[in-house]
């Protein structure tokens, strides 16, 4: 993660954003997963635990389909708006 922070190798700084968030999310799912062994023995704490382990993978699961759709219109009416533009030209001559 440090090199995902320090270098940002994305192309754009919003995808830099979502790697980093995804990694913070894959920690923490870690981490929440050694809550469902047999060290912690409360079922409570255990239950608890598991919702906030549900909503992390819900939140990124969304995170993702949302940019997965941005990045498609946005690919979608580049080349629309290149479409255009050669339309344009070749209808000129």
């Amino acid at each position: 993660m440090l090199y995902l922070i320090a270098y940002q190798p994305m192309d754009s700084y919003f995808s830099n954003l979502v790697v980093i968030f995804h990694e913070i999310a894959i920690y923490l799912c870690a981490i929440l997963t050694l809550v469902f062994s047999d060290v912690i023995t409360s079922s409570e704490i255990r239950y608890k635990v598991a919702n906030v382990w549900v909503g992390i993978i819900i939140v990124t699961v969304a995170l993702d389909t949302v940019t997965l759709l941005l990045s498609l219109v946005f690919k979608a009416k580049k080349t629309l708006e290149i479409f255009a533009i050669n339309y344009r030209r070749e209808k000129l001559r």
